[in-house]
């Protein structure tokens, strides 16, 4: 899982330019607070395999935002935190069955709502999330100060 963690946050840092960590130097950190939220958050971790090895994984957690100025049933939601298919896997159904049996088991724990949060410039990424039946519900800007 370190790998595949390394390897998001090195995929992620080619794509968005933006000042990202070197994933060698997060996925230690990054693991440890993963493994903290899944304990606490009704978490669960999903592998999907091939030939006996992993070539997909997802990890989610129930995750409440703390806004106010919506239904708590909306606040409440089963948190997409990581989903990763190998690349030369992609595009074979790996990434929609993990994120099935995620929403079947985060639907089971009483939860109604799902979200994840993607780098803007992931436009794989975020045509994949939109095919699965994502919308757009908030969109964070940033800007350098100079």
């Amino acid at each position: 899982m370190g790998q595949a963690v390394a390897n998001i946050q090195d995929f992620e840092h080619e794509i968005v330019g933006y000042p990202l960590r070197p994933g060698r130097d997060v996925w230690e950190d990054y693991l440890s607070d993963l493994r903290h939220r899944l304990t606490a958050d009704k978490g669960v971790f999903l592998v999907a395999e091939a030939n006996r090895e992993i070539v997909g994984v997802l990890a989610g957690y129930a995750h409440k935002a703390g806004d106010c100025l919506v239904a708590s049933e909306f606040d409440r939601s089963a948190y997409i935190s990581d989903l990763f298919v190998q690349s030369e896997r992609r595009r074979q159904g790996i990434g929609t069955a993990l994120m099935r049996e995620f929403e079947r088991t985060m639907l089971a724990k009483g939860l109604h709502w799902m979200t994840v949060c993607i780098k803007s410039k992931n436009k794989t990424a975020r045509q994949a999330y939109k095919n699965y039946g994502f919308e757009d519900y908030e969109v964070i800007l940033t800007k350098r100060l100079l």
